[in-house]
């Protein structure tokens, strides 16, 4: 496997018996424990804060696809606030918890279809908007990444449909009234 530039051997560099190198702050105690860079020998490169020999503090991974994660980490895992790229203009910016997408958040994919809202354990979960990629927008409860529950969608004409979906399709039309009195 390739690995991209490998750093040479040094004072403050590591090499792993399965191929990968480590340039950075070492300490006697922990090994990686600082600042550095992790060159896995799968081509993933991390570029950020180690501590006790576990990346943890803020940090950029470059995967061997072209996915780029942005943000604070902890125990090895995305945690905290970040942004998940793509080569294609997909994208994640928002929470994560023990890597995956938990907490508020905005995901937008390479047609340009959006949602903003909570996720949890990376699916929409709670209240969110969803935009198509027509400029068409759900707003509702979401439940394991369907619609559930009363919503508005609003048209990019202008019109408006009030109504009830269950996991993930329409179920019938309300008022406004009934939408806003929060009665589903």
């Amino acid at each position: 496997g390739g690995g991209g530039d490998r750093p040479m051997p040094g004072a403050d560099c590591l090499r792993f018996a399965n191929g990968d190198w480590y340039r950075g702050d070492l300490s006697a105690e922990f090994g990686m424990h600082g600042s550095g860079t992790y060159y896995a020998y799968n081509g993933t490169v991390y570029q950020g804060e180690f501590c006790r020999g576990v990346i943890e503090g803020d940090g950029t991974m470059r995967f061997p696809n072209g996915d780029i994660y942005d943000g604070q980490w902890r125990n090895g895992q995305f945690e905290g606030l970040g942004r998940y790229s793509k080569p294609d203009g997909g994208y994640h910016y928002g929470q994560y918890l023990a890597g995956s997408r938990s907490g508020k958040g905005k995901c937008e994919s390479a047609d340009k279809s959006c949602f903003e809202g909570y996720f949890q354990e990376n699916s929409f979960e709670g209240m969110g908007v969803y935009t198509y990629k027509n400029g068409d927008q759900l707003t509702c409860v979401f439940r394991q990444g369907a619609p559930h529950g009363s919503g508005m969608y609003n048209f990019s004409s202008g019109a408006v449909k009030y109504g009830i979906w269950e996991d993930g399709e329409f179920n019938r039309e309300i008022t406004k009234e009934e939408y806003d009195d929060g009665a589903f």
